[in-house]
């Protein structure tokens, strides 16, 4: 094969010029490449047909500089089609001397690697979410408090400039009791502006149509988008980016980016914002948990703390109320009744040490972190049938022990068990209980079944509810959206029976 041929047949694209850059040659690859036969570009200049706009003029005249110094230039170019389109190719542009040293033309090989260039931007892309999604992570874990967070966030967004040197910005929170976005944080808002003032209502404006939808709003000039209904004075033209942010599907409040109205947003610039929004609403969800979690456990603490009192002033008088007795009937040297009065003694303090054991595993209980309904169950009843003497079997089904649950409604369900068993060690008499739990017709069903005295269904009908615990494990199942019911009949035991419905949602 002769170099002609080899030229014509070459991979890359491959073209000659003269001195003054006017194309004289190309190959078929060139035509395949560029869209053009030889006709359109023989006897043209090169940058003429090919440049693109995408390069500075500098870089040419330094290109042409190098070349005429006899020096061979290699690089990257972008370089533009016949019918418009772009391409990146790197080669080299090579001077064509004489015998006597003088430049006679120009050869220039190319490669297309416009392939290559669209992977490195999109790991460039990736690497530039990583960055900021890990930069957001690590402001938000800083504080345990919600608005120092948002407050975080915010500021590690903006200070990335990941889409503008130019970016401000604000943070709201979702009100859904009263359909409101609440400022938690803000950049750069100017003077007079309404956010600063008073919440948006879900649907106002650009941020609530954001959260009333669901859904990235962007408007191109906020300053004439009708949808900006929250106008201030001295606004200017600007574009918005409102974004919500959610977890698990759900929105949880608004991420508002401002920036100025010659910057030109695309998908990337949207995806990169969601992705960071993203990382805030789950940072939103964890301390939400986090705070209902706390609440809930001091609420507990002081509910187990006010029964413990109650019961322990009350069983403290009775004791009290003995131990006088006791002495009275001993000074009277009646020691058969005197002794009757301290077994008496004896059978409260007993019952007042379990009743103290239990609130001490109670409180335990109510501090520790969510390990699973199951595992919970597991070691509360072996705790609980250790201290009461009461033998209790736990049955969970295969299903109903990985069923994934909110830790609100799994402590709740934990709750309504250990008051339950409560329940039959003091009033029923039993000898066995059992603490079954399953999944039906897509409920988690739990049930509390003994086998004692049980209670007259007048009792029930009259509300003496208070008296047994059934209001408070009552009030628990409702809290959580769960039905509570009751069956039970003298001599017959007792069972306590708790529904829950199940949904996609549901998630630890």
């Amino acid at each position: 094969m002769d170099l002609y041929q080899a030229v014509e047949s070459s991979g890359e694209v491959i073209f000659l010029t003269d001195p003054e850059g006017i194309i004289t040659y190309i190959n078929p690859e060139f035509t395949r490449l560029y869209g053009y036969d030889a006709e359109e570009v023989v006897g043209k200049t090169t940058p003429r047909i090919l440049k693109s706009g995408e390069m500075a003029p500098q870089y040419y005249d330094l290109f042409w500089e190098k070349l005429l110094r006899k020096e061979i230039v290699r690089g990257e170019w972008i370089n533009r089609c016949k019918d418009g389109s772009l391409l990146f190719v790197d080669g080299s542009a090579n001077p064509i001397l004489d015998d006597f040293g003088n430049i006679v033309g120009f050869m220039t090989i190319q490669r297309d690697i416009t392939g290559r260039k669209q992977v490195e931007e999109e790991i460039k892309q990736r690497n530039k979410e990583l960055a900021a999604i890990n930069a957001v992570a690590a402001s938000v874990s800083q504080s345990l408090d919600l608005n120092q967070i948002l407050t975080n966030a915010l500021d590690e967004v903006l200070s990335l400039k990941i889409l503008s040197e130019r970016m401000y910005g604000m943070l709201f929170l979702l009100d859904e009791q009263q359909q409101t976005l609440r400022l938690v944080a803000q950049r750069g808002a100017p003077e007079g502006h309404p956010c600063l003032t008073g919440p948006v209502k879900v649907g106002e404006c650009l941020c609530g149509q954001a959260a009333q939808q669901s859904r990235v709003i962007i408007s191109q000039d906020s300053w004439e988008d009708h949808r900006h209904t929250r106008q201030w004075p001295d606004m200017y033209h600007h574009k918005d980016v409102c974004i919500p942010l959610k977890a698990r599907g759900i929105t949880l409040g608004i991420l508002e980016v401002r920036l100025p109205k010659s910057y030109e947003i695309n998908d990337k610039d949207v995806g990169l914002l969601k992705a960071v929004a993203d990382q805030i609403g789950v940072a939103i969800e964890n301390a939400q948990v986090r705070e209902l979690r706390e609440r809930a456990i001091i609420e507990e603490r002081e509910r187990i703390a006010r029964e413990l009192h109650d019961g322990l002033s009350q069983l403290l008088g009775y004791v009290n109320t003995k131990a006088i007795a006791a002495r009275l009937l001993l000074s009277k040297r009646q020691t058969r009744a005197a002794d009757q009065q301290l077994l008496q003694l004896e059978e409260a303090t007993k019952e007042l040490s379990v009743d103290v054991r239990e609130a001490i595993l109670g409180l335990k209980m109510a501090g520790q972190s969510s390990a699973g309904l199951a595992q919970n169950l597991n070691e509360f009843i072996a705790g609980f049938s250790h201290l009461s003497g009461l033998p209790v079997k736990l049955a969970i089904s295969p299903e109903a022990a990985i069923v994934p649950l909110i830790t609100e409604t799994e402590y709740q369900l934990m709750r309504i068990v250990q008051e339950a068993l409560n329940n039959v060690r003091k009033h029923a008499s039993a000898k066995q209980a059992w603490v079954n739990v399953q999944i039906s017709d897509n409920q988690l069903v739990i049930n509390v079944i003994d086998d004692g005295i049980g209670l007259d269904p007048q009792i029930l009908q009259a509300n003496h509810e208070a008296h047994f615990g059934l209001k408070t494990m009552r009030e628990r199942a409702n809290s959580i959206g769960a039905e509570f019911t009751i069956e039970s009949s003298i001599d017959h035991g007792s069972s306590i029976r708790v529904r829950l419905a199940l949904s996609n949602g549901e998630s630890q």
